[in-house]
């Protein structure tokens, strides 16, 4: 049996709990019966915490193989998949981008009915672990290549450019 367990970072932490702490000190203030943006507030600071908390369950996988079984298991053990090893076809490797990792590859495992089961880059440490677990146990379907990469490759110095020549602008004016 052999497993692979993902890990969160201190700042994805750091802001769930800093919403659900924020909706709960907003619950316990006595302003909460008297005024409705109080409470509006508090119930929108414990949405974004709570769909904090179900997104990190959601991509951050536990990769149990037992035999001929594997078994995805969410972070807090709210989502959990139970495949037989036959039930996936192979994986295809995507390119993605990201403010953390920047440009990078993430390996995603296709089943028999084409759902797709995603190892985000940024949840497991030793992303060499997954990519030796998918090459070793499937078929390679694939690479399937980050959308608009040319565009953006062209538009980001082009935009970049113009957004200092802009804050140079307004440097100036205030300047005089």
């Amino acid at each position: 049996m052999s497993t692979i367990k993902p890990t969160v970072k201190f700042v994805s932490w750091l802001i769930t709990s800093a919403f659900l702490f924020f909706s709960v000190l907003l619950f316990l203030s006595p302003y909460f019966m008297v005024d409705w943006k109080v409470w509006s507030l508090a119930f929108l600071a414990l949405s974004l915490g709570l769909a904090l908390l179900w997104g990190l369950d959601y991509s951050h996988l536990t990769i149990k193989q037992d035999g001929d079984y594997l078994t995805f298991v969410g972070y807090f053990n709210g989502r959990k998949i139970r495949r037989k090893v036959k039930e996936i076809k192979g994986y295809r490797i995507e390119e993605k981008a990201d403010q953390y990792s920047g440009h990078h590859e993430e390996y995603q495992l296709i089943t028999q009915n084409d759902k797709v089961i995603r190892f985000p880059r940024i949840a497991y440490p030793n992303y060499e672990e997954i990519r030796t677990f998918c090459a070793s146990n499937f078929e390679f379907l694939g690479h399937k290549p980050l959308k608009y990469a040319e565009i953006m490759g062209r538009l980001m110095p082009i935009i970049g450019f113009v957004s200092g020549v802009l804050a140079l602008l307004v440097a100036l004016k205030k300047f005089f």
